[in-house]
């Protein structure tokens, strides 16, 4: 009797054994491919190797392969954010410093003090134009290594009288000194550094001298590159990949953070910006999805770009409405990333959540304020009450702009003569009052109201406001939530592109995606812009939505495959909605 052979029974999510068998093949080998290139990278002989690894392609995975059975190792990037997370990831590995963290340990051991006030390079521009009548970008001169520049005698004589380091002229220091002395290269089993496609020509210099005693592993990806505005460039990680000597070569291409349709969309984008003449120069390389059994349900579930359009004033109504339904839908937690073009739009957005029950919001921005406040000036004497840049701030708060100007002058014409000896009495006394205040109350320690007014006021801070913020918060607390408590505690977080560098949540939304907030001024595109959407789609590790609110299509969407993007309109008015 002949033996009837039975297709196989499918499985409860419908897959027979074949088919189920084959995906477990895909996956095997997928793994296997993603592990070639790791490889590749840890069993090369080359002292000097350059990876470019696109969002989410295992550059951390990679440095703990490198790192095993190093005694000394150094991870250098200039994201602070990046830097307490790489610490995490690689300790007992690697010590992770940020560039300027690092320069000033060189100066630090050099010279045995090396304080740094990160807005140094404003504080001496402000004096430039009152002693000089000049305006003139320190920064600039430094990160283009510009020493020849007679501005620069300037800025070091200044810097002398207030005794401290800025962000750029510390990492500059560092690199004339190590110049002048290679034999204080400090020597390491391997040094490490991320980001370098965002690197500019000064902080390149300090690379290549430590590069000369140690082996380096250089990673980065030029389709990344956000930090134009300190004079960064792509050319330095290119240049590194395309001359092969002394530089090896190598690419990650796999990507296991962003689902299918997310790499796939970059791929359009990038195919369309080369078209279009854009990118000219760019690395040619691979960016694949990393086939995944666990990413598989995502992209299975969220197998499109969501394109939203709606008036500006719904944008909370539709983030904290798709929230819901995304908690409806998952029941566990997760992470969500709203991205705004500008500072001021993520605070409004903040604040319109925050009014809708969403509890843990977090606005988030990595750039320094530029502003002296008197919180700098009260910190500053703190740690030294006769600090000549602390009383120097204090002048530049407490005086009228003639009495500051003459006070600059005379810094110019005496520098050994202390700051302080040039402020009014009048001045001194208050400064030195709210200073004694500063100290108690970060001490712990109780100061009485004359003490606590005087010190808001030289903080600029609203007392009856404060007052105000905390009784509100103590009402919230007393009274019954009326918001959904399943979703009041949801991470989001919220930030501009350039500030989103180093974060990967699960949802992203990308508020004001129009082209007169993506685009140039001019309404053109530009290979910066392009970089800032590639940016900005690659932070989400399941959904992201491009929320508009212009009718007009934006350019960008109109490089990516209409079979990738689902499109929702809300008819709604702002009044029944906002």
């Amino acid at each position: 009797m002949p033996v009837q052979v039975r297709p196989s029974a499918p499985h409860s999510n419908g897959q027979s054994d074949a088919a189920m068998n084959a995906a477990a093949d895909r996956y095997a080998q997928s793994k296997a491919d993603r592990q070639k290139f790791i490889d590749m990278v840890v069993q090369s002989n080359s002292r000097k190797k350059v990876v470019v690894a696109g969002p989410g392609t295992g550059k951390t995975f990679l440095f703990k392969e490198v790192l095993k059975g190093k005694n000394s190792a150094l991870t250098l990037t200039f994201i602070n954010s990046l830097v307490e997370d790489l610490s995490l990831e690689l300790y007992g590995l690697s010590d992770v410093k940020t560039l300027h963290g690092f320069a000033r340990g060189i100066m630090g051991q050099a010279t045995r003090s090396a304080k740094i006030f990160p807005k140094l390079s404003q504080v001496i521009k402000e004096d430039a134009e009152i002693i000089l009548a000049k305006k003139i970008d320190f920064d600039t001169l430094f990160h283009n290594m510009d020493e020849e520049n007679e501005h620069i005698a300037f800025y070091k004589t200044r810097k002398a009288i207030y005794g401290h380091y800025g962000f750029t002229d510390v990492i500059f220091a560092a690199v004339k000194f190590l110049e002048q002395h290679k034999k204080r290269i400090p020597i390491f089993d391997q040094l490490i550094v991320d980001e370098f496609q965002d690197f500019n020509l000064l902080e390149v210099s300090l690379i290549e001298l430590l590069a000369s005693k140690s082996p380096i592993l250089i990673t980065g990806d030029d389709d990344q590159s956000l930090y134009y505005f300190k004079s960064a460039s792509p050319s330095y990680i290119r240049d590194r990949h395309r001359k092969g000597d002394p530089y090896e070569a190598f690419n990650l291409p796999y990507c296991s953070r962003c689902t299918r349709v997310i790499v796939e969309a970059i791929n359009d984008v990038i195919k369309a910006a080369l078209a279009e003449g854009f990118l000219k120069g760019r690395i040619d390389k691979p960016y694949l999805y990393f086939e995944d059994e666990k990413k598989e349900a995502d992209c299975t579930k969220y197998p499109n770009l969501s394109h939203v359009r709606c008036f500006a004033k719904q944008f909370p109504y539709f983030i904290a409405t798709t929230i819901a339904e995304i908690a409806r839908e998952r029941r566990e937690k997760f992470s969500v990333l709203i991205i705004a073009p500008t500072k001021t739009r993520c605070r409004s957005v903040a604040r319109a959540l925050r009014s809708k029950g969403l509890e843990n919001v977090l606005y988030i921005d990595q750039q320094t304020e530029p502003a002296l406040t008197a919180m700098d000036c009260l910190s500053l004497l703190s740690e030294d009450r006769d600090c000549n840049l602390g009383w120097r701030v204090a002048a530049k708060l407490c005086m009228s702009t003639d009495e500051f100007r003459t006070l600059l002058e005379a810094t110019a014409q005496d520098p050994t003569k202390p700051v302080s000896d040039l402020i009014p009495s009048a001045v001194k006394k208050r400064v030195k009052a709210a200073l004694s205040a500063f100290k108690k109350v970060n001490k712990e320690k109780t100061i009485n109201k004359e003490a606590s007014t005087l010190l808001f006021a030289e903080l600029s801070l609203d007392v009856d406001a404060l007052a105000q913020d905390r009784l509100r918060e103590t009402i919230r607390a007393r009274a019954p939530r009326t918001s959904n408590p399943a979703i009041r505690n949801i991470p989001i977080k919220i930030t501009t592109i350039p500030s989103s560098k180093g974060l990967a949540e699960d949802y992203v939304f990308v508020v004001d995606f129009d082209d007169r907030l993506f685009l140039e001024k001019d309404g053109k595109c530009s290979d910066q812009k392009i970089y800032d959407f590639l940016v900005a789609l690659t932070r989400a590790r399941k959904k992201i939505y491009l929320v508009s609110g212009d009718a007009k299509e934006p350019k960008f969407l109109t490089w990516i495959k209409k079979e990738r993007i689902e499109t929702k309109i809300m008819l709604a008015t702002v009044k029944e909605r906002s």
